[in-house]
């Protein structure tokens, strides 16, 4: 991972897209400790998270991004409540790390396990007092530790964990909470990582529930990115009772498993729908296939924000249609049963063919996520589609096997295949 250029001490309160400001200079006298002040780290840190060129955002923001709720950061630390007690460690923890995990290794990885450890006693300290009020700060803290963590290490044990603690954070605050301001931002920026999450883990969601797909954004409208989360938040309670079908109990079980495959078939049509209606918007192509310098093919996009939507709504996509292949298989009545059920049935419309050629096209995307200036952000927008491409492909048969085979290989030998893998997945699940 390397760090931007960095260049003499701006500091301002305000950071925004692009523009961004540059913390002091780096020299080879810097302290094993990080002892910047407080904006001049989190200046460092969205150096190495966003992006760098406006040219990926035709947004005026980064908003929709996952790493975006560290621009949130600082109107949180302009508010003095105890903000040094667990909220400065967890900022800290996250910018040590960045300066360990540099290319000229700023600062060593022992310390920045010591400011991590810091950052767990502080969390842990504040949540033993009224959380309530700290709820975004704590938050915030979680999320700048979770990402110190996955920074340093290339499978964090407490990736789990933190995104549970965080999730357990903003259900007790409630959805009022985050329609305004900060909060909203904040919600909105770590709502897909609690939804996929919930996907990896399959277990349902409290953002699945009516009130919080509405209240968020009842002043302010959601993002076509959003929309495509609050579809994508169903999944995971279809993904938990798959798990629970009583296989002895043949009845119940084939009755709950018609249920689930028109639950799957209703949030396919959905996820076409919304794709639907972002090409009549949008009025410009969506992605193209374009070839590399060495004459691999490629999928590219206008910017980000539409790089990151495409590419999660073929991941859900995905998702489901395996998960209805695995369905029909396991019932082989229910294919003709769904068929005379729902009229938004079609036979091919989930077949190897069409999985494959959608994994293939996530898997054909990474030269775009892995573009110098898009920093950390590609990479933790790309890790949860890649990772569901790969365990996709990787379950097909027949003529596909070999296919597939051969697309996951070119994948992560590619130079840009190897330096995802050395710098991390963010959502990797034990097999």
């Amino acid at each position: 991972m390397s760090t931007t250029e960095i260049r003499p001490e701006e500091s301002t309160k305000e950071f925004n897209g692009s523009q961004l400001d540059r913390p002091r200079q780096l020299n080879n006298s810097l302290p094993p400790n990080l002892t910047w002040p407080l904006s001049d780290v989190i200046s460092l840190c969205v150096q190495n998270l966003l992006p760098t060129s406006p040219l990926f955002l035709q947004d005026a923001s980064t908003s929709q991004m996952c790493c975006s709720w560290i621009e949130t950061l600082p109107a949180l630390i302009s508010n003095d409540h105890g903000v040094d007690d667990f909220l400065a460690p967890g900022i800290k923890a996250l910018g040590q790390s960045i300066l360990a995990r540099s290319e000229s290794g700023w600062a060593p990885v022992s310390s920045a396990l010591e400011v991590q450890l810091s950052s767990m006693r502080a969390i842990k300290r504040a949540l033993e007092t009224s959380i309530t009020p700290l709820c975004n700060r704590l938050v915030a803290a979680t999320m700048c530790l979770l990402m110190s963590e996955i920074v340093l290490s290339k499978f964090p044990p407490n990736f789990s964990i933190h995104v549970k603690g965080m999730s357990d954070l903003i259900y007790h605050c409630g959805p009022k909470h985050y329609s305004i301001g900060s909060s909203q931002r904040l919600f909105v920026a770590l709502r897909p990582i609690l939804v996929t999450n919930a996907i990896m883990n399959r277990q349902s969601t409290f953002l699945a529930m009516k009130e919080w797909d509405d209240v968020p954004f009842q002043d302010i409208r959601a993002k076509p990115f959003q929309v495509l989360i609050s579809e994508a938040s169903h999944i995971p309670a279809i993904l938990e009772k798959i798990d629970g079908l009583n296989y002895n109990n043949p009845t119940s079980a084939n009755a709950m498993a018609k249920g689930l495959g028109l639950n799957l078939i209703h949030i396919m049509h959905r996820l076409n729908q919304w794709y639907s209606h972002l090409q009549e918007v949008i009025g410009y192509p969506l992605c193209w296939e374009t070839v590399s310098v060495n004459g691999e093919a490629l999928t590219w996009f206008a910017d980000l924000i539409m790089a990151t939507s495409l590419i999660h709504f073929w991941a859900f996509w995905i998702i489901c249609a395996i998960e209805l292949r695995k369905l029909e298989k396991g019932f082989p009545f229910l294919k003709e049963a769904i068929m005379h059920t729902c009229a938004q049935y079609l036979v091919d419309s989930h077949s190897v063919t069409a999985i494959f050629q959608v994994g293939t096209s996530i898997l054909q995307s990474m030269d775009f996520f892995s573009q110098d200036a898009m920093n950390f952000v590609g990479i933790a927008e790309f890790s949860f589609p890649f990772h569901i491409a790969i365990i996709s492909l990787s379950s097909l048969e027949g003529e596909y096997k070999t296919l597939s085979s051969q697309v996951i290989e070119t994948a992560l030998e590619r130079s840009v295949g190897a330096r995802f893998k050395e710098i991390r997945f963010l959502y990797m699940r034990k097999q």
